[in-house]
Order: C-alpha cells, then structure tokens, then sequence
C-alpha cells in the first residue's frame, strides 16, 4: 500500500485520544474515521491491516533475570531466538509462555545477591571454596526437605 505520511497522519488524527483506545472502538466514537473507513478504500485496507497487527507485541524484550522454566526442551515447545548478544530468548512474550502453562519466574532480587555473596565470603573465611556454578541443580534432597515440604521462607522469589 502507498500511503503518503501526511493522509496516515490525517487519519491518526481521527482516532480518539482515550488511552490505549482499540481500533474497533475508534471505528465507533468517531464518525469521521468511520466514514473514511466506509468510502476510501485506502483507509479500508490501512485500518483493516492495523487491526490485525493490533496486540501484537512490536519487539523483543529480555527481563535481566527472566527464565522460562519447562517440563520439556523449550525448542519442543515454543519458537526460540538469538539476541544480538547471543541469548537465547522465546519469541512469545511473557503473558503467552504463561498461557502456555509454562512458568516465567523472574530470579532477580539485589538482596539475595547479597546473601549469597555474603554465604560465599562466609565460606571462605572457614577455608572453603564454594563457586555458586558448582552447586548441582538436581539436588534430590535438597527438593525433598526443603520444597516438598514448603520450608521456603526466605527463599527468592516466593
């Protein structure tokens, strides 16, 4: 479609200024863009296009701590990406994966952080060497009596 930028502006200009307005409520309040929308067909085809695109999310964000959290290999599940930084990322934003009924949990809190580097410096006064990486992920025990049985106060983020 070729539009010039100042008929897209005049028609932009109809849309009611409610926030977050939908288009299908813009087509009712007001008459003017209700009436382009009936006798141009150019306007027809821009706005019909826009409401398709409506909703849907216009980039890509990557929460600093944002992990999905998947009973399956995320690749079996959803579409996946590369950042420019070379993360691997979903392509469904956070309300999809979780409609999904995958989990996003943010694991981002500043004052666990500092537990742990303190846990850590604690370590090494005693002449231990603990490296947050080392600790093993299936830790079966640690499953069983500490969240089977709910013991989780304190831990981030509950």
């Amino acid at each position: 479609m070729d539009m010039p930028y100042s008929d897209v502006d005049r028609i932009a200009k109809m849309v009611p200024t409610t926030l977050n307005i939908k288009l299908d409520d813009a087509l009712t309040e007001s008459v003017a863009l209700q009436e382009a929308y009936q006798k141009d067909p150019q306007v027809k085809q821009l706005l019909d296009t826009a409401r398709k695109l409506e909703g849907l999310v216009r980039n890509s964000g990557v929460h600093a701590a944002g992990v999905v959290i998947s009973p399956r290999p995320l690749i079996e599940l959803v579409p996946l990406h590369k950042t420019k930084n070379d993360e691997i990322v979903t392509a469904f934003d956070m309300v999809a994966i979780e409609k999904m009924g995958l989990l996003k949990m943010d694991f981002l809190g500043l004052t666990t952080l500092t537990i742990l580097d303190d846990t850590q410096k604690l370590i090494a006064q005693k002449g231990a060497n603990l490296k947050l990486e080392d600790i093993p992920l299936e830790d079966n025990e640690t499953y069983e009596k500490v969240f089977h049985k709910g013991l989780t106060s304190g831990v981030f983020p509950v």
